[in-house]
This record gives structure tokens, sequence and C-alpha cells, in this order.
């Protein structure tokens, strides 16, 4: 097994892969509806002793928010249906 190589003192590197999350049914097959990111992202910290990765790999921040947010929705629709059906008995 290769020994890992580890970073000497604290370093940035550029994003090299932006992971979407995959929900089939959304634009492009993604929570946050988008391909590409409009924006470039910002460089990546990595502090000394840290592995050195071959690719540096990000999730996609919209993705997480949409994610964090249809979370919720959810959660206030059964909040909803619930105080529905105790108002009915």
């Amino acid at each position: 097994m290769a020994e890992e190589k580890r970073y000497k003192r604290r370093t940035t590197r550029k994003v090299d892969v932006l992971m979407h999350t995959q929900m089939p049914g959304r634009p492009n097959n993604t929570a946050c509806g988008l391909w590409t990111y409009a924006h470039p992202l910002a460089p990546q910290v990595f502090e000394a002793g840290d592995v050195r990765p071959d690719r540096v790999v990000v999730e996609c921040p919209l993705c997480q928010a949409a994610l964090v947010c249809m979370d919720i929705d959810k959660k206030m629709a059964n909040k909803t249906k619930k105080n529905r059906k105790d108002t009915t008995k």
C-alpha cells in the first residue's frame, strides 16, 4: 500500500470536480436544477498534516441548500396535516 502524501503547511487548492446530488424528475436530474455552476467556487483550504487528494471534489452547495429546504417543506406539510386531523375530531 502506497504511503499517503500529506501537506506540510496550510494550502489552498482550486476545486476540480463539483458533485451534484442526483434527483430524477427535477431539472437536469439534480437537486439544485443546475448542471453547471454560475460562479467559480472558493478554493478549498487544507491544513498542515491533511491528506493530499488527487482531485479536490466538493458537493454542490446549492444542492445541499435545496435538500434542506425540501426537508423543511416536507416537515411543515406533515405538521399541517397533523393539525388538520386534530381539529376535525
